[in-house]
């Protein structure tokens, strides 16, 4: 019962693990959203300070 399995070889289509093209598009979705949230971090520190004094967000005690 031996069978060459050198036959059946060339009729396997191998794919690559790896979608590179997934991993690009993740990679440059996530660099996306961080650059927004950053922004919008940034947004609201700068909206909460002022270089002025006496002025900016007012804390009620």
């Amino acid at each position: 019962m031996e069978t060459d399995l050198r036959t059946n070889a060339a009729a396997v289509d191998i794919q690559p693990a790896v979608s590179w093209a997934a991993v690009a598009a993740g990679a440059v979705g996530t660099a996306a959203l961080s650059l927004l949230l950053v922004a919008f971090g940034a947004g609201l520190g700068f909206s909460a300070i002022s270089p002025w004094s006496d002025t900016g967000v007012l804390i009620w005690h």
